[in-house]
């Protein structure tokens, strides 16, 4: 998927799962940076990725689009929902994702 939507040069996040082999490597062979979460032991990654302050800057930032999820799941009742159909829970994941960029904006703005 990343060969057909991404270009050379482009920063590949994901999660600690991704600290394989397998990822980093075809990430690489494509000309992309692998930035998944580094595992606390027996890392995939080298110095070459996790010493660099784009791969900072990247770790610290993930948490805010994680964060909007979470708000979704929990007040914004998405982790149980009661519509059952996929054109509803898609109406109602895109309400949710409107009312999280209207709250963000309000906190940016006062």
């Amino acid at each position: 998927m990343a060969d057909e939507h991404m270009k050379q040069g482009q920063t590949l996040v994901a999660d600690r799962f991704y600290d394989q082999g397998k990822f980093v490597q075809g990430a690489r062979e494509l000309g992309l940076r692998a930035h998944p979460r580094a595992k606390k032991k027996y890392s995939r990654l080298d110095g070459r990725t996790t010493k660099r302050a784009s791969y900072e800057a990247s770790m610290k930032t993930r948490h805010i689009v994680e964060r909007s999820f979470g708000w979704m799941k929990a007040p914004g009742r998405m982790r149980q929902t009661v519509f059952r159909s996929t054109e509803k829970v898609g109406w109602q994941f895109t309400f949710m994702a409107g009312a999280m960029n209207l709250v963000r904006i309000a906190n940016l703005t006062g």
